[in-house]
């Protein structure tokens, strides 16, 4: 009995897949692509905090420098005179509004919202790349305990300031 050409034809088809994945340019989630104007290594300096929040612009700062850590190492710049561009930006707005009531005046979860803008600056002052208007949000439980309300509201701020760093990355290496 001869072999079946089944598996040879199947391997055959998903070689020209990945061919023609790779060739349009398609890549997996977390291996991003190459920065704008072949920008290798960036510095991003400490995001302004324009909120009455204390302490924003530490936890979103932190969050990116993480990501770029986490995504590609070699391109984060300790320095500005090891960088070929800046990434700076601003926290415009930060917002809490109650999305579940319990009774009348109390709340059971809230959802803070941050709004922020960013720009990567070639280091001769040319702008490459503007993000205006990024905006996210995180639910949290209200309790009540206000102090464990507020911790709540701390532990949201850190998921979406790390899921805005990674959409950051994912903007800045996006190749369309």
């Amino acid at each position: 009995m001869g072999t079946s050409p089944r598996p040879f034809v199947t391997m055959l088809l998903l070689a020209a897949a990945c061919a023609a994945m790779a060739a349009c340019g398609y890549r997996f989630v977390g291996q991003g692509g190459a920065f704008p104007q072949d920008v290798q290594r960036i510095y991003v300096e400490m995001i302004r905090n324009d909120t009455s929040q204390t302490g924003l612009e530490n936890t979103i700062t932190n969050q990116i420098v993480f990501e770029f850590t986490r995504r590609n190492k070699a391109a984060l710049a300790g320095s500005l005179e090891q960088a070929d561009a800046l990434l700076s930006g601003v926290v415009t707005d930060k917002t809490v509004q109650t999305i579940a009531p319990r009774g009348k005046d109390a709340a059971a979860q809230r959802r803070v919202t941050l709004k922020m803008n960013l720009r990567l600056t070639k280091i001769d002052g040319e702008i490459i790349w503007v993000g205006s208007g990024i905006t996210d949000n995180e639910a949290y439980p209200v309790a009540e305990d206000k102090l464990v309300t507020e911790q709540n509201e701390r532990a949201a701020l850190v998921i979406l300031t790390g899921r805005m760093a990674e959409s950051i990355y994912n903007r800045l290496t996006d190749s369309f």
